[in-house]
């Protein structure tokens, strides 16, 4: 019981630790999109 709450406590840990690194790398993209000029997209 008790090795598998550690267990869990430490997927958490690393799940919010991976959704907290994507959610950055998605802001630099959606940064790095809006700052491109619309006239490339219609290209």
């Amino acid at each position: 019981m008790h090795k598998s709450d550690t267990r869990l406590r430490v997927i958490i840990k690393i799940h919010t630790f991976l959704s907290a690194k994507l959610s950055l790398y998605s802001k630099v993209v959606l940064r790095k999109i809006l700052s491109e000029p619309m006239s490339t997209w219609f290209i």
